[in-house]
């Protein structure tokens, strides 16, 4: 079972610098602010110390207001730590800093990303989640990238963990519009908004938001466990606040639960590779001319997500319906074609005939077709015995 912890959140946000080096920003505390709020009202989490806004987030104070995190955290809390506004990589070195209210051109004015991350070493928490949406936030995060594996939320919980995302990599990031958001904020406050399981985790987040602002702008999120700080492969578990939940589903294969955020998220991510899902192709033989095979290629989804034929019993609905006997159903026509050529069903010199689904319509990129897609590529991940079928667990062979 999930415990039910402390949340804390510390939040700062500069959009008015002091000196004239740097541009003032449009959103940094807009997003900031309505991130906080999110937070605070659908996920049940406290802002401390007092928020960092322009003038205030010097950086004599955010140095101060780490060390009054630290002594106020306890070790079985959650705390996200989110800082908006300038961010700056040393051309020498490729260290990334902070730059605080009060900052000039020199570098000693700066806040390095290595002393944020000794402030986190520091802070005796059960989960610390630091988001960063600032010019070359990604050089906080090292290259590599944990495997997904299907995990119960209370095993994630259990362990300590230590995440970040970042808006953008070793790049600068947009600010958008004044009173727009940020693209990277936008997507992230629209994942709090929209999702309605009771849990979610870190993981989700950073994919979603990753793939959907990277598709839709010029900037490539990235978000990773951040390694050798008190990091034990845990994550943590936001939960949502009774009022907002449609869902309970305890276990995450690190992507939404939610169909919305999902859909989307499939839909801004590489598909090269996606499995077919958008058509039934049917090798069928008539029972009025023996020497008749069909090859039948239908759409898989009609106009609300139904399926438009079913199987069971070793027929399908289309074949009781035109009297056609069953021998073998496919994802692609291609599939079909290589399963004639590998295999003696298909009598010498009987006739084929194909009957192929209208060409002008691009059956996988509807979204029934992409969620299924999605659907079959997890069951396929996590099949933890790979030689059984994902529909009934029988031996694909024997011996």
């Amino acid at each position: 079972m999930i415990k039910n912890r402390h949340n804390i959140l510390f939040a700062i946000g500069i959009d008015n610098y002091k000196s004239s080096l740097w541009d003032n920003l449009n959103n940094a505390v807009f997003d900031v602010q309505t991130i906080s709020n999110i937070l605070k009202e659908r996920y049940e989490f406290e802002l401390y110390p007092e928020p960092l806004y322009n003038k205030e987030a010097t950086k004599e104070n955010i140095y101060r207001s780490f060390n009054e995190l630290k002594q106020f955290a306890g070790p079985e809390d959650n705390i996200i730590i989110i800082f908006a506004g300038h961010g700056q990589m040393h051309q020498q070195t490729q260290r990334g800093y902070w730059v605080p209210y009060e900052a000039t051109i020199s570098i000693e004015t700066f806040i390095e990303n290595s002393v944020i991350k000794d402030f986190i070493e520091d802070i005796n928490a059960k989960h610390i989640w630091l988001i960063s949406d600032s010019c070359f936030s990604g050089t906080f995060l090292s290259k590599t990238r944990g495997i997904v594996t299907e995990k119960k939320y209370a095993e994630l919980d259990q362990l300590n963990s230590r995440w970040m995302l970042a808006s953008g990599r070793e790049e600068k990031v947009s600010d958008g519009q004044p009173g727009e958001h940020s693209p990277f904020s936008k997507y992230l406050i629209r994942y709090l908004l929209t999702n309605d399981n009771l849990y979610t985790s870190v993981r989700e987040i950073i994919r979603y938001v990753s793939f959907v602002t990277a598709k839709k702008s010029k900037q490539a999120p990235t978000g990773s466990s951040i390694e050798n700080i008190n990091h034990s492969g845990g994550e943590m578990i936001l939960i949502l606040n009774d009022n907002y939940v449609q869902t309970a589903i305890e276990e995450t294969k690190g992507t939404t639960h939610n169909k919305a955020l999902k859909l989307e998220q499939l839909q801004n991510q590489k598909r090269e590779d996606a499995l077919a899902a958008g058509k039934e192709v049917l090798l069928v033989k008539s029972q009025s001319e023996a020497s008749t095979y069909l090859i039948l290629e239908n759409f898989r989804f009609d106009d609300e997500g139904n399926k438009k034929i079913t199987f069971e019993n070793d027929t399908c609905s289309l074949c009781l319906v035109a009297g056609f006997d069953l021998i073998q159903r496919f994802a692609t026509m291609s599939g079909c074609t290589r399963f004639i050529e590998d295999n003696s069903v298909v009598e010498k010199g009987a006739r084929v005939v194909i009957w192929p689904a209208n060409k002008d319509d691009d059956a996988e990129e509807s979204p029934f077709a992409i969620l299924q897609a999605e659907f079959m590529e997890e069951l396929l991940n996590f099949n933890k015995h790979i030689m059984t079928c994902l529909h009934c667990d029988k031996k694909l062979i024997s011996n």
